[in-house]
């Protein structure tokens, strides 16, 4: 058993604030599969890297997994909107607190793996559906095994249905209070 700390970099509020259902779901995945997950939510804090930091610390864990959900805001009035470097800056503050080897993932980070992985500074990186690759990285890492910096995710199959995301009690309450939305995934593609 592995403790993994998880943090969803998302910081867009426009239209509203969208639960971080990726971190869920794959928090759930590792959980089911015997590892302890600490969540932590940049939105929800405020984008306070000192509560994240400290959060951190407090987990000590033995991977800490970061999900890149926008690149950009899609904003050409403003294409200097600076999520990127946000990014970086909550990944040198998890580097700074612990020394657990850091993996990214999540549909922005998917986008351009290469080149995220690489400028944000992280370890590792899981392309596509992180379910059964962050259980599996997660596992080798535990296990002492060497594994590839870029893993893309074996294909779900319908039969294996969508995994139930594990919701954060402290997690939840901003969404509802800001866009009354938590949200529930029924497909994907």
């Amino acid at each position: 058993m592995s403790r993994v700390f998880f943090v969803c970099g998302n910081r867009c509020v426009d239209p509203y604030p969208v639960y971080p259902m990726g971190m869920a779901v794959v928090a759930a995945a590792l959980a089911a599969r015997g590892h302890e997950v600490r969540q932590f939510d940049l939105l929800s804090s405020g984008s306070d890297l000192a509560a994240m930091s400290a959060a951190v610390r407090t987990c000590d864990p033995d991977v800490i997994c970061y999900s890149l959900r926008n690149v950009d805001t899609e904003d050409s009035l403003n294409p200097e909107d600076g999520l990127l470097d946000a990014d970086r800056a909550a990944v040198r503050a998890l580097r700074e607190a612990s020394g657990a080897p850091i993996v990214l993932g999540g549909s922005g980070f998917s986008l351009l793996p290469e080149e995220l992985l690489a400028f944000l500074g992280a370890d590792y990186g899981i392309i596509g559906e992180g379910e059964s690759a962050a259980c599996d990285l997660v596992d080798a890492l535990a296990a002492g095994r060497t594994w590839p910096r870029l893993v893309r995710s074996r294909e779900l199959t319908p039969a294996a249905g969508i995994g139930c995301p594990s919701y954060d009690a402290a997690i939840v309450p901003y969404y509802q209070k800001s866009s009354g939305l938590i949200g529930l995934q029924t497909k994907r593609g």
